[in-house]
C-alpha cells in the first residue's frame, strides 16, 4: 500500500509542477501581452486581468498541495517545534495538526464541488470560460492534500511500526 500510494504522490506532484510551470508562464504572458496593449497601443482586454487571477487561483491552490508534500508550510512546523518540548506532546501536536489539515482539505473538496457544479452554467465576463471551471481549483487542490496526507499518514505508521 505505502509504495502504490507513493507512486501515485509521486506522479501527481509530477504532473502538478508541470501544470504550476505552465500556468506561470501563460500567466506571466498574459500580464506582459496586457502592459504592452494598455502602453503601447492604449487598449485593455477584459479577459487578460481576469485570466491571470484565474490562473493566480489555480497556482494558490496545486501549489499549496505541493508545498504540504514538501513540508513547506513552515508555519505549522516551526510552532510544533517550539510547542513541543516532549515526545508525548509532540506527537499530540503533531496528530492535531494533521486531523486539521485533513479537515480542512475535505472542506475543500465537498465545499469546492459543491460550488464549482452550481456555477458551470455561469460564465466568466472576460474569458467566457465557466465560473465552476475556475472554482474546480478546490476540490483538485484539497483532493491532492487528502492524496499527499495519506501518504504521510501512511509513511508515519509504517515507522511507527517498524
Amino acid at each position: 500500500m505505502s509504495r502504490w500510494l507513493t507512486a501515485v504522490a509521486d506522479r501527481a506532484e509530477w504532473i502538478g509542477y508541470r501544470v504550476l510551470g505552465g500556468l506561470l508562464a501563460g500567466m506571466s504572458v498574459v500580464i506582459a501581452w496586457q502592459v504592452f496593449q494598455r502602453k503601447v497601443v492604449g487598449v485593455t482586454h477584459a479577459w487578460t486581468e481576469e485570466g491571470a487571477r484565474y490562473a493566480m487561483i489555480w497556482l494558490g491552490l496545486v501549489g499549496a498541495a505541493l508545498g504540504l508534500r514538501r513540508g513547506s508550510h513552515i508555519a505549522v512546523e516551526y510552532f510544533a517545534g517550539k510547542m513541543s518540548r516532549n515526545r508525548l506532546v509532540g506527537r499530540a501536536i503533531a496528530a492535531a495538526v494533521w486531523v486539521a489539515e485533513v479537515a480542512f482539505a475535505l472542506f475543500l473538496v465537498v465545499c469546492g464541488w459543491r460550488l464549482a457544479t452550481a456555477l458551470m452554467g455561469e460564465s466568466s465576463p472576460g474569458t467566457g470560460l465557466p465560473v465552476g471551471v475556475v472554482d474546480l481549483a478546490l476540490p483538485v487542490g484539497g483532493g491532492l492534500m487528502i492524496l499527499f496526507l495519506a501518504e504521510q499518514a501512511v509513511a508515519a505508521w509504517s515507522r511507527r511500526r517498524s
